[in-house]
């Protein structure tokens, strides 16, 4: 708006495909860069998959956990903008800050680079968008979405996270419009689609990693490219009728109807959460009850306290709480989601961070968890019990800096090395800690 206004287009006109190009070459460096990151880092400690820290503080509280497939390495630059800035932003958020700090102790820092890179994208970007304002619209809003869209997954997720394809796809789709390699729209726009997955495989592939199959992923990009072959199918098909259009727009209708019920089951479940049910009820191989994981609860509150306010919402059969984390089952007596329940005890404890509930079928499973202490400790049960939360420590292995755990519970990976954390902060160890899967 405001470069067609006042006509800064005309000064820009000389910079569009420069900007565009660097904007291109600084996003594809982020993401690489990241994901170089995650690899070294997991090469120095025992490549495993997933990793955990936190910050346990009386006045902030935060954790991270990063795998490949949803890097959190970059958000350090989030936290060292927040510095130079002189930023003080509320807990209501991940601000890279427990990555920031436990990075820097292992001298591999990365955040100035990210950040450098960040704004130089940044402002490339709006040279481009400036020097494009009068071209087409459609086009306009594709380069501004896909572009967004890289732009965050550099910071918060990197080039292996699965919504990213999308992300491909809109910036692929918005380069084949405004400078289509031939004069057949559905060849370009399947050459954006098949860009989109190629710039997904051979990214993930260069760092010996596999593709992980994910049908959210591959029905939110094929949603969108049948629904704009669609619009224009339809549109040439009011000027006249042809078979093969026909056909083309039957084969659309059949993609769009495939993949449409995954995306919306999908975003659905995302936008309102996940119900509170008892699986054993509905025939599934589950220990009784529902099951959900909290975070964020202030230290003030008390397991009875917690357990007053669960009761309201079906009878508790099993519940611990460990630092600002607690596991709860209990039969459901009311309809509520894990996303309601959340809102619910924030109104209610009105905690200083954010606070959040996941729901998940209670079928036990058994792994080990890794804890790298920087402290010594020769015994781990001065800051890890037998038992915490769903979890139950089966078998323990001191080393001094490490401590190998084999146990059982309900929660998933992520969960347990937040549930660790928090058991470990809790029971009074004040140094930095790394947790993994």
């Amino acid at each position: 708006f405001f470069s067609v206004l006042f006509k800064l287009h005309k000064r820009f006109l000389a910079f569009e495909k420069p900007a565009l190009a660097i904007f291109s070459i600084l996003i594809a460096s982020m993401l690489l860069l990241g994901a170089y990151h995650f690899k070294i880092f997991s090469e120095s400690h025992e490549k495993r998959w997933m990793y955990a820290t936190i910050i346990y503080e009386e006045n902030y509280k935060n954790w991270e956990a990063s795998k490949f497939y949803h890097n959190h390495f970059p958000k350090a630059a989030i936290h060292l903008a927040e510095n130079i800035f002189g930023l003080h932003l509320s807990q209501k958020f991940d601000d890279g800050r427990p990555w920031f700090e436990f990075l820097e102790s292992e001298r591999m820092n990365f955040a100035y680079l990210y950040l450098t890179l960040f704004l130089a994208a940044l402002i490339s970007l709006a040279i481009f968008l400036i020097s494009f304002a009068k071209r087409d619209v459609l086009t306009y809003f594709l380069f501004c979405a896909g572009s967004l869209g890289l732009l965050i997954y550099s910071i918060d997720g990197g080039l292996a996270s699965a919504p990213i394809s999308a992300s491909y796809f809109m910036y692929a789709l918005a380069l084949v419009r405004a400078y289509p390699p031939t004069k057949n729209r559905f060849l370009d726009t399947t050459f954006a689609l098949a860009a989109a997955f190629f710039i997904n495989h051979i990214s993930v592939s260069m760092f010996g990693y596999y593709v992980p199959t994910n049908t959210f992923q591959v029905s939110l990009v094929l949603a969108l490219y049948s629904f704009y072959v669609l619009s224009f199918v339809a549109w040439k098909l009011s000027k006249g009728r042809s078979e093969y259009l026909l056909a083309l727009l039957f084969a659309m209708l059949v993609v769009l109807s495939l993949s449409y019920d995954v995306v919306d089951e999908t975003l659905t479940v995302y936008a309102n959460g996940r119900m509170l049910v008892d699986y054993s009820a509905l025939g599934y191989n589950a220990d009784k009850g529902a099951a959900v994981l909290l975070y964020g609860l202030p230290d003030s509150i008390t397991k009875e306290d917690l357990n007053n306010e669960l009761s309201k919402f079906g009878t508790i059969i099993e519940l611990d709480k460990t630092g600002w984390t607690a596991f709860a089952r209990l039969l459901p007596k009311k309809r509520i989601t894990d996303r309601r329940l959340a809102e619910y005890l924030e109104k209610k404890f009105k905690p200083s961070t954010y606070l959040h509930a996941e729901e998940l079928a209670p079928i036990k499973s058994y792994g080990a968890l890794y804890v790298y202490w920087s402290n010594p400790v020769s015994d781990s049960r001065k800051y890890i019990r037998d038992g915490f939360n769903d979890i139950r420590v089966l078998k323990r292995i001191d080393y001094g800096n490490k401590t190998v755990l084999l146990v059982s519970g309900y929660t998933s990976a992520t969960w347990r090395l937040l549930s660790l954390l928090s058991e470990i902060k809790a029971n009074g160890y004040d140094a930095s800690v790394l947790v993994a899967k």
